[in-house]
C-alpha cells in the first residue's frame, strides 16, 4: 500500500510539474513586485531581466505601474510594453537594452531609457548584436556616452524607429563622440536596413554628436523626421545609403555630411541654419529630387548635389 501511494505521488509530481513551471506568454513586471513572483497579473515581478526567464519565446512582458525596470540582455523573440505607464530602465554606467540572439523579434514600446548623469553615463541606449528584426516605437532614449540605438549586426536585418526621440541634453567631455542612431554592420553587410519615422533626435554639439550615422552597407530611410543641435545632422560613411524624406534638419554644425562610397537622397527636406555647412561633400554623392529647401546655412547651401528629379 506505501509502495502505491508512492508510486502516485511521484507520478502526479511528475505529471503537474511542466505546468507548474511552464513559461508564460504574457508576464508582468510592478515597481512594487518581486523578480521571485511567478511574473504573473496578479505577482508581478520587479525587473524585466526577472521576468524575461518565465516568459515563453515570442511572449510579452507588460508593465503595471511607474517604475525603474532594470537593464536588459535579450536573447530571445519578446515585446516589451510600457504602454500607459512611466515605464524606465536606467542604464548608467552600462548598456540599457542588448539585442543578441539569432533570426529574434524583438518589439520595445513606450519605455524611458535613461543613461544617467555626466559623472557616470549609460553606454547605449539600445544595443543590437544579433537579430532578425526590431522595432523601438514610441520611446525615450537620452544621456548616452556613445550611441541611442547601436545596430552592429553582422547578418541581415531589418530595424523599425518610430515616434521616438533620441537625444542628449548634457555635455559628457568634448572628446566623446556619440550618435543618435547608429547603423554600422560588418564590413560587407548590405542588406541591414532600418528605417527612422516620426523621429526626433538632437545632441550636444559640443560632444561631437551626429544626429544619424550610417556606414558599412547600412541603408538608412528618415522620413517625417526632426534632427537639430548635432555637430553633423547626418552623416554617411563609405557604402552606407541614407534616404531622407519630409524631414527637418535644423541648426546642426554641418546639415549632411559625406564620405568617398556614401549616398544620399533627398526630397521633400529642409536644412537650415547650420552653422558650417547645410552640405559637407567629402566625398560620395548627393542627390536631390528636386523639391528640398536648403537656405540660411553659414556654407554650402546646396552646391555639389546630382539632380535626379521626380519620376
Amino acid at each position: 500500500m506505501r509502495k502505491t501511494i508512492v508510486a502516485l505521488s511521484l507520478g502526479f509530481a511528475l505529471f503537474v510539474a511542466p505546468s507548474m513551471f511552464a513559461q508564460a506568454t504574457r508576464t508582468w513586471v510592478s515597481g512594487v513586485g518581486d523578480d521571485a513572483n511567478p511574473c504573473s497579473r496578479t505577482a508581478p515581478c520587479k525587473t524585466f531581466a526577472g521576468a524575461i526567464s518565465k516568459t515563453a519565446a515570442g511572449g510579452e512582458i507588460s508593465v503595471l505601474d511607474p517604475g525603474g525596470y532594470g537593464a536588459l540582455n535579450i536573447t530571445k523573440s519578446i515585446t516589451l510594453n510600457g504602454a500607459g505607464t512611466l515605464a524606465s530602465i536606467l542604464f548608467s554606467g552600462t548598456n540599457g537594452i542588448i539585442v543578441n540572439g539569432a533570426g529574434i523579434t524583438v518589439n520595445i514600446t513606450d519605455i524611458s531609457l535613461n543613461g544617467g548623469t555626466p559623472t557616470s553615463p549609460g553606454v547605449n541606449g539600445i544595443r543590437i548584436i544579433q537579430a532578425a528584426n526590431v522595432s523601438v516605437n514610441n520611446c525615450d532614449i537620452f544621456n548616452f556616452s556613445t550611441s541611442g540605438i547601436r545596430d552592429e549586426r553582422t547578418v541581415a536585418g531589418f530595424l523599425t524607429v518610430k515616434n521616438t526621440r533620441i537625444h542628449n541634453s548634457i555635455l559628457f567631455g568634448g572628446n566623446t563622440t556619440t550618435i543618435g542612431l547608429h547603423i554600422t554592420p560588418s564590413a560587407g553587410v548590405v542588406a541591414l536596413t532600418a528605417v527612422c519615422d516620426g523621429c526626433i533626435i538632437f545632441g550636444h554639439p559640443e560632444a561631437n554628436s551626429n544626429g544619424v550615422f550610417a556606414s558599412n552597407g547600412g541603408k538608412v530611410a528618415i522620413t517625417r523626421s526632426t534632427i537639430n543641435n548635432n555637430t553633423r545632422g547626418i552623416t554617411v560613411g563609405n557604402a552606407g545609403e541614407v534616404t531622407v524624406v519630409d524631414s527637418t534638419l535644423h541648426a546642426n554644425q554641418q546639415g549632411i555630411r559625406t564620405v568617398a562610397g556614401a549616398t544620399v537622397r533627398l526630397a521633400g527636406t529642409s536644412i537650415s541654419a547650420s552653422t558650417v555647412n547645410g552640405l559637407a561633400i567629402i566625398g560620395g554623392v548627393i542627390e536631390s529630387f528636386g523639391n528640398n529647401y536648403i537656405a540660411g546655412n553659414t556654407g554650402n547651401n546646396g552646391a555639389g548635389m546630382t539632380l535626379i528629379g521626380p519620376q
